[in-house]
Parts: C-alpha cells; structure tokens; sequence
C-alpha cells in the first residue's frame, strides 16, 4: 500500500519501525514524530483500527497548535476510514455516526481535498447503512452537480446505482425515472442494466405506458439480483393482468414465463450465500486482515434475512399458474392450460381454489379428449365437492363419457346418485335420457320402470318429471 501523504517527511523513520516496536503507550507522552512514525506503519499494514487512536491524537496536538501548518484533510479522511472498519469489526452504528463526522468536518475544512471525493462517496454507503435513505440521495444529488469532483466512469455509475436502488425500492418511481434512464444507457455491467430496466419497466406500467415497459423486458429475463426478489417479480406478475385487459396476451405470455416463483428465489438466494462464503474462505487464506471480508459478511447477513422475508410471503406460484393457465386458455392452447390446472390440482388440495383448479382442469382435458384424466378429476372433484358450484356440469359430461368409455355400472350410479340428491337441477332431464337410453339398451327395462315410480311419488315436481312419464 503507498505511504499517505502527510507521513512522507517521516517515511525513514516509519521503515525503521518493525511490528514488535508497536508497543502500547500512553499517547500523550509519545513525541510527535514518534506518533507519526507508529501511525504510518499501522496505516500501511491495513491496519487502521488499531493505528485510529495515534491519527486521534495527531489531530488533537495539531488542534490545540494555532500556528500549526500542518494539513489534516488526509488524517481527517483515514479517521472516518478507521471508524467503518471499526464498525465492520464491531457493528456498532456509533461508529459510522463517528465516520460522519470526520468527513463532514474534511469537507467543511478542505472542500478542495483531493480525498473529498472518496470521504463523500462513503458517507453514501454509511448513510445507506443507517437507512438514512433521503439523506444519501441529497448527498448523491450533490455530488453530481459538483463538477470539481471530476467523477470517474466507474464512480459515477456506484452512485447512480445507489440513488436507483433508493428510489426503486421506496417505490418513489417518478422520483428515480430520470436516473433510471441514466444508469440503463451508461452501465455495460449485466447486474446494474437490469436493476434500471426493472425500475424503468415499473416506472412504464405506472403510467400505463405499455409500449415503453415491454423494451425493458428482455433485460428481466437475466439470471440477477433484481430479477431474483419480489418486488420485480409481483410487479411482472400484476402487469400481466393489464396486458391481459388490453387484449395483448403474447405479451402477457412473456411475462408470466419469466416470473421467479418464491422457490426459485429462495435458491437463487442460497446460492448466492454459499458464494459469498467461499470468497470469505479464499480471502482469509491471502489476507485474514482485509477488510473486504466484513463487507462481504454483511451482505451474507443482509442476504439471510431476505431470506427470511422469502420464506414467510404468500407462495407466487400458484398465482402464477393460474395466470399462466388462463393465458394458454385465451390463446387457445388448452394443453398448456390443462397441465398448469392439473398442476395446481394435484400440489394444493387444500387451498380456498382447490374446486376451481378441478374444474379447470377437467375442462380442459374434456377439449383434449384425455379420457383418463377426465375420469380421474370428475371422479375427485364429485368426491371433494358435492355442493361445488360447477358440480351439475362435471356430472353432465362426466356421465356421457362413462358411457362412452363403456363404464356402465359407473354412469348408472353416478346417474341415479344425481336424480336422486338433485332433482330440480337443470341439468336433470338431460341425465334421466341417458340414464334411461343405457338402460333400455341394457335391457333393463324392469329398473327403468322401478326407479320411475319410486321418484314419481318420492319427488315433488322434478325437473325430469316428462322423462318419467315418457320413458316407463
């Protein structure tokens, strides 16, 4: 690491001191020079909590010196450094409450500092820390208007990408738009083109602006950070409908195919866990002391209780299946659809739409003639739900196609069962024809008259009661 500035008049006596001549003192005995010397050695290890004390004491004697020349914008500077990792070591906020003020005091004293720059940049990511979001963005806000800070490509891009992720995420959309356009046309980084398409597509659907929102949309099929978490993911989810109403369901098509279900999330974020870790390992093995790994151990943290916040929302996939299904349904694709119901069907026989997923399910394997599957649904669907809504209709087909299928003893009860428990459902004259057809071609004339009589006197007024009369 190069020596700082301010140690350089020194740097012979700081090559002069060795670890083992760092030996705990009291400070306000030690000579300036000796101060220095400790310091820098420290500072140039990497080791800025430990040599936080000696630069402490250095800007105090230059404090208390009135007709000292000597500048403290780099003290200053390593100061409010010392206090992040600090706070890295400790997670003590006061720390970064500390920070602060170094910088802001660098700035207010040295607003031409050549560490300004850097000190400003890292009271945004301290500011962020404490979730003073408003105060990063007025801060973000103003270095881009201080063209004296002569902002790098890379800098620039870090700080737009901050304000975005404040804005998108406090759902202030109008607020963020002009940086979101910003960072998407600037950035050739895969990670922050698509946090700005997602801001930028959120933004669109806002205003109601289709057209606009579907560009952003083949940057949300990428494997990210932004495409792996709920809020991208339910806003797609909810923009599919209002495509759907629009008449456009292509496009509805292509959002509800790359929506993450809660689980794939939850992988992505594991994985991402996982990788986080093996960086720590594979840093530690080179430098124990590099403070990158308090970093990287904060982002693990912040990434499991995500996690967390995962493993407790409402399932997306059912929703999702469901969309999916009614999109298939409209685009005359009823095999997709089946399976999508069938799905739904079979992983939620407790759910509150566990009748419709049925329902849906047999509708569509009906348009597909899968007799196996219809059997198999209207079979579990009369079971579960004898006082469904779409129960007359499951029977009414049902019963035709036991028929068709040869399943005589089956239609014949499912038949009578139905005759006998709903006699004024609509549909009741239409199954005592097919109940009764079966019969006679049976030759089973003999039942056909039995039931007759009994449902002529048990039954008041049924709705198959011409059926009755013509049949016996």
């Amino acid at each position: 690491m190069q020596l700082p500035r301010f140690l350089k008049t020194i740097a012979l006596i700081a090559a002069l001191i060795t670890g083992s001549q760092l030996v705990a003192q009291d400070l306000s005995q030690m000579a300036f020079s000796e101060l220095q010397g400790q310091a820098n050695a420290l500072v140039s290890e990497g080791r800025l909590v430990e040599a936080l004390p000696l630069i402490e004491e250095i800007i105090k004697r230059v404090d208390s010196d009135p007709e000292s020349e000597i500048s403290l914008d780099l003290l200053l500077f390593m100061a409010g450094n010392a206090k992040i990792q600090t706070y890295l070591e400790t997670k003590e906020t006061g720390n970064l409450n500390d920070a602060l003020s170094w910088y802001e005091r660098l700035e207010k004293e040295y607003p031409r500092s050549s560490n300004l720059k850097d000190a400003l940049s890292r009271s945004v990511d301290v500011y962020r820390i404490l979730e003073r979001d408003e105060d990063a963005k007025k801060l973000i806000i103003r270095i881009f208007s201080d063209r004296q800070l002569s902002l790098t490509n890379k800098e620039e891009n870090k700080l737009m990408k901050d304000f975005v992720q404040m804005t998108y995420y406090q759902g202030k959309l109008e607020e963020g738009l002009s940086v979101f356009q910003r960072l998407f046309n600037k950035s050739r980084n895969i990670e922050d083109k698509t946090l700005a398409a997602a801001a930028l597509f959120e933004s669109f659907m806002e205003k109601e602006d289709l057209d606009k929102a579907v560009t952003y949309l083949p940057f949300l099929v990428q494997d990210t950070k932004v495409t792996n978490l709920p809020q991208i993911n339910v806003a797609m989810l909810q923009a599919s409908d209002k495509f759907v109403s629009e008449g456009r369901f292509n496009e509805a098509g292509i959002l509800l195919n790359i929506i993450r279900t809660n689980s794939e999330m939850i992988q992505y974020q594991e994985g991402t866990i996982a990788s986080k870790r093996q960086q720590i390992e594979q840093i530690r093995i080179f430098e124990p002391e590099d403070e990158r790994i308090g970093v990287i151990e904060s982002e693990i943290v912040a990434t499991e209780k995500l996690l967390d916040q995962l493993r407790e929302l409402p399932p997306l996939r059912n929703d999702l299946l469901v969309r999916r299904a009614r999109n298939y349904t409209i685009l005359d694709r009823p095999f997709e659809a089946f399976w999508m119901f069938y799905d739904l069907m079979i992983e939620n026989p407790g759910h509150r739409e566990s009748e419709f997923y049925h329902y849906a399910a047999f509708s569509n394997a009906l348009s597909l003639d899968k007799n196996d599957a219809i059997v198999e649904i209207a079979r579990e669907y009369r079971s579960k739900f004898p006082r469904g809504d779409n129960y007359e209709d499951v029977t009414l087909a049902f019963v035709p196609k036991l028929r068709e299928l040869q399943y005589n003893d089956e239609c014949l009860a499912v038949a009578e069962e139905f005759l006998e428990m709903r006699p004024a459902a609509i549909g009741g004259a239409i199954i005592f024809a097919q109940w009764a057809s079966l019969l006679l071609e049976l030759g089973d004339m003999e039942r056909i008259i039995e039931k007759s009589s009994e449902w002529e006197t048990s039954k008041k007024d049924p709705i198959y009661a011409d059926g009755i009369y013509f049949w016996r």
